[in-house]
C-alpha cells in the first residue's frame, strides 16, 4: 500500500498538470471567439487611401491552402482593430479578392486593417492604416461631373 500511494499521487499530479496546462495554452493562444491571437504580417501589402470621397483598399492575394476568408475591419475608436472584436466592412471567401472601396464615410480619424482568417483559426493581420477624413462633400470632385 505504501508503494501504491506515491504512484497514485504522482499520476494525479501529472493528470492535473496536463489538464491545467491545456487550459492555460487555450487561454493564451485563443481569444474568447476561438481564434488564435492575431499576428501582424507586413507581407500582406495592405494599403488604404482616401481618394475622391472614398477609401480605396488593396492587398496581395493569400496563396496558402489554409485560406478561409478575408475580413476588412474599420474603427474610429480602436487604433488596433481586429476581427471579430471589431466589426468588418468587407468579407470575402475568395482568395483572389484584393480590392475594396469604402463609400460609407464619416468625418474623423479611421483605422483600417485586413485580417486573413485561416481554416486553422489563425488570424494573419496587416499593419493598421490611419485615414483622416475632413469635410465630406463640401467641395465637388471629378466624380461629381460628367
Amino acid at each position: 500500500m505504501k508503494k501504491i500511494l506515491p504512484v497514485f499521487a504522482m499520476c494525479f499530479f501529472i493528470a492535473g498538470m496536463a489538464y491545467g496546462g491545456e487550459k492555460a495554452w487555450n487561454k493564451q493562444k485563443h481569444n474568447k471567439h476561438g481564434y488564435k491571437n492575431p499576428v501582424v504580417v507586413k507581407a500582406i501589402g495592405f494599403s488604404a487611401k482616401y481618394v475622391d470621397g472614398r477609401v480605396i483598399t488593396e492587398w496581395k492575394s493569400y496563396l496558402r491552402d489554409d485560406f478561409k476568408m478575408y475580413k476588412l475591419v474599420k474603427s474610429s475608436k480602436n487604433k488596433n482593430p481586429v476581427y471579430p472584436e471589431d466589426s468588418y466592412i468587407f468579407y470575402s471567401s475568395d482568395p483572389e479578392a484584393k480590392y475594396f472601396e469604402d463609400r460609407k464615410l464619416k468625418e474623423g480619424v479611421w483605422y483600417y486593417r485586413l485580417c486573413i482568417i485561416t481554416k486553422n483559426r489563425d488570424r494573419w493581420v496587416s499593419p493598421v492604416v490611419r485615414i483622416k477624413i475632413d469635410s465630406i462633400g463640401s467641395v465637388p470632385t471629378a466624380k461629381d461631373f460628367k
